[in-house]
């Protein structure tokens, strides 16, 4: 890793500055963006191979960040940190191409193990396989790539809630798969 940029995205100073001084010892360099608007300024000059942005900020959230760099069709790999950890939030992240999502507070070695594998994804051309975010419920991850309606649909029947899948859930899952597998050949 002593030879790759990493962009820190953090609105909360002293945390962005704790990240930039654990960081450094790791990185061949570290630039924080004290906000999201920062990012536009700095993204073409930087040229990170990892960006590490906290999820919730003024100005411009993750969301709008990985939006962001998607449309400019900037592929470096982004890691977001949030204390906002929700479903959702995962949901976000798995669409917008997000590498992963950690929750605030997060242990060093992890925050080192996570980056590495996003350098590794990104140098890999992206080839490397994409991490599976993990939840307890395995069937919300396989909601994570339906489309909205179908989620919703499945929300009704309190699958999100943890519950086993219903009689009708089961139906609205084979239905999509089905029309899936039918517009795909036709």
């Amino acid at each position: 890793m002593k030879t790759a940029h990493l962009l820190v995205i953090e609105d909360d100073a002293e945390y962005a500055d704790f990240l930039k001084e654990t960081l450094a010892q790791h990185f061949m360099s570290v630039t924080v963006c004290y906000c999201g608007s920062e990012v536009f300024s700095k993204i073409e000059s930087v040229t990170p191979d990892v960006i590490l942005s906290d999820y919730k900020m003024p100005g411009l959230d993750g969301l709008e960040l990985a939006r962001f760099l998607r449309d400019r069709r900037i592929w470096t790999p982004l890691v977001w940190l949030t204390g906002w950890g929700s479903k959702e939030v995962v949901r976000d992240a798995w669409r917008a191409g997000v590498f992963e999502v950690l929750e605030k507070p997060t242990p060093t070695a992890t925050l080192l193990e996570t980056l590495q594998r996003a350098l590794e994804y990104g140098r890999e051309g992206l080839k490397a396989p994409r991490p599976q975010i993990t939840l307890k419920d395995s069937f919300v991850k396989l909601q994570l790539s339906l489309p909205r309606e179908v989620y919703d649909e499945l929300e009704k029947e309190s699958i999100t809630e943890g519950m086993a899948p219903s009689s009708l859930a089961k139906t609205i899952l084979r239905d999509y798969f089905a029309s899936s597998k039918a517009r795909k050949a036709g």
